[in-house]
């Protein structure tokens, strides 16, 4: 039921276009957030998974993602799974950052990101098993 009523959203999204937007949102590239900021967003993002929240967001996009990668609605469905996510995290802390990755920026090398240390998602695991700890 939730994957279609999500599903009907985001084609609803698709069709309606809004003639102005009254308080349009900015998100930072993660690596230009402040270390207060990051240790905000991180903080939150460790209480929604603690929640439960992050889990159902999780399952939501698992669950449609068959539907809708590859399908016209694609951008008007994540721009409604983004807004969720944000939700969540401003639930627990409000105006915290909601930042995106530059994926460009690591494309020739994703294992040297600054990204996999210890001051954003952590590495690959230690030890031969590559254990995540």
């Amino acid at each position: 039921m939730a994957k279609g009523l999500y599903f009907l959203a985001a084609l609803c999204l698709a069709t309606v276009a809004s003639s102005q937007c009254t308080n349009p949102v900015s998100r930072p590239e993660i690596r230009s957030l402040s270390p207060d900021d990051r240790t905000r967003f991180f903080r939150a993002l460790g209480q929604i998974r603690a929640n439960g929240e992050l889990e159902r967001l999780s399952r939501l996009h698992v669950n449609n993602a068959d539907v809708i990668h590859g399908h016209p609605v694609f951008l008007a469905f994540h721009r409604i799974f983004v807004n969720d996510f944000a939700a969540a995290l401003n639930k627990v802390d409000p105006g915290v950052p909601v930042p995106y990755w530059d994926w460009s920026l690591d494309a020739t090398n994703p294992i040297a990101s600054e990204l996999f240390t210890n001051d954003y998602f952590g590495g690959n695991g230690v030890g031969d098993q590559n254990c995540v700890q």
